[in-house]
């Protein structure tokens, strides 16, 4: 059986009847009345790792993009890491400004975004985030944590200093993350953290992995893209982020919507060698001069926007004739990909957590009927 997709996403701002969406699609992923079952913290437990090379990237994933606090800006992370890890996130896109490059013996990364930090009322470190993920590891071992890493923020670090910090400090243990550049199979990523490195390399770090690197590489990103591979071809992403008036935030949707379908006709067969990269698709989109094109205002319409494009018309023969691919589509397996979106939680809503997450589970459905 191969291994179903991983879907993460963030919560959308604008609530959302998920019973409204009971469609043929979902009904494996219901508890047999048409209604979604509690959402756990184990829910990629219940993902096949058997065959063994059953890959990481054909799971669905919700990702939860680590953002500043503006001033007058409301911040696009509302719920803590711990809540969101135990409503079934499972990938976190963080930014870090090294805190004292220059002393080799320092392991200081502060949480930034663009040149803020994420906090206004005093610094907030990647360490505990990184002791809060691999708590709940402990707890759930059968769990893992994709971890994008970007260095931005004020100050004269490189990337150079923040991965020999990140190796020397964090990531050593190849027991408790994952490090090779390559992705893994679901069942080598359990218990760790999978590490998406946005950033080059100290020179001695090249020769890690006999000669191969550090970590999933995803240092040359085409700015505000909307689709785009990786030179690795590990990752395959929409980054559209430049939205500046009210009016582009469906070209956005649309933009996303495309990404989604490129995520759904990639086929993973059990057995197979064939690399797929991982589908990356930011939901993320901000103005900060237009207080109408805020995270939360966006969210609020772009979200909703998705959630009803997956519960009716993802991967469908409709849908997938109608994409760009045009002739040579076809339908896969139906995967979204990792999806990344602002407000997850907010008000208590994690109504597209449930949504994905059903996903993966009418996919090995799907595949135990073959």
């Amino acid at each position: 059986m191969a291994t179903p997709a991983l879907t993460i996403r963030n919560l959308t701002s604008h609530t959302i009847n998920i019973k409204h969406y009971e469609i043929n699609d979902l009904h494996h992923t219901l508890n047999g009345g048409g209604r979604f079952s509690n959402i756990t913290s184990l829910w990629s437990t219940q993902a096949n790792s058997k065959p063994p090379q059953s890959s990481l990237e054909d799971v669905s994933l919700l990702v939860e993009p680590f953002k500043s606090c503006k001033a007058n800006v409301k911040p696009a992370r509302v719920a803590p890491v711990r809540e969101q890890l135990q409503q079934g996130v499972r990938f976190l896109d963080i930014r870090v400004q090294p805190e004292i490059p220059l002393d080799p013996s320092k392991d200081g990364l502060i949480l930034v975004h663009g040149v803020f930090p994420i906090s206004l009322t005093g610094a907030r470190y990647f360490r505990t985030v990184v002791n809060e993920v691999f708590e709940f590891l402990d707890q759930h071992p059968s769990e893992t944590i994709i971890m994008s890493l970007k260095r931005e923020g004020p100050g004269n670090a490189t990337d150079a200093q923040l991965s020999r910090i990140l190796r020397d400090h964090y990531a050593g243990d190849v027991n408790l993350w994952f490090t090779a550049p390559r992705i893994p199979t679901l069942a080598e990523a359990r218990g760790k953290i999978v590490l998406i490195r946005r950033f080059t390399l100290e020179e001695r770090l090249k020769n890690e992995w006999g000669g191969a690197g550090w970590c999933i590489n995803g240092d040359t990103w085409a700015d505000n893209s909307p689709h785009s591979l990786c030179p690795s071809g590990d990752i395959c992403f929409q980054d559209f982020y430049e939205v500046l008036e009210t009016e582009s935030i469906e070209k956005k949707v649309q933009y996303s919507i495309d990404h989604l379908k490129r995520a759904a006709q990639c086929v993973c067969p059990a057995g197979s060698e064939h690399k797929q990269p991982f589908y990356v698709n930011f939901l993320t989109a901000s103005n900060f001069w237009k207080q109408s094109c805020w995270p939360d205002r966006i969210a609020a319409k772009l979200n909703p926007a998705i959630v009803d494009y997956l519960c009716t018309k993802h991967n469908t023969p409709e849908t997938i004739n109608s994409s760009e691919e045009g002739e040579q589509s076809m339908i896969g397996d139906g995967s979204t990909g990792i999806v990344v979106c602002d407000w997850v939680g907010h008000e208590g809503n994690w109504d597209i957590v449930r949504c994905i997450i059903g996903m993966n589970a009418a996919f090995e459905a799907k595949e135990a009927l073959h």
